[in-house]
């Protein structure tokens, strides 16, 4: 992911693309980034950050 190589994780948010997937099954979709990669060697996101993404980000920005 182009946010770790450059250091800009805490600027990523999560969209779900709705009505195309619900959010929940974006969520899921995403949960899978490491999997994506089509053969092309990536350097894998650590698990925490995934969680951290769709769950905790919204809220810090947010102040809560």
């Amino acid at each position: 992911m182009i946010g770790i190589e450059y250091g800009i994780t805490d600027r990523i948010l999560f969209g779900s693309d709705f009505p195309v997937m619900t959010p929940q099954e974006a969520i899921d979709a995403f949960k899978n980034i490491n999997n994506w990669g089509n053969g092309i060697k990536l350097l894998p996101i650590p698990e925490e950050l995934i969680n951290n993404i769709p769950y905790n980000r919204p809220f810090e920005l947010l102040g809560l």
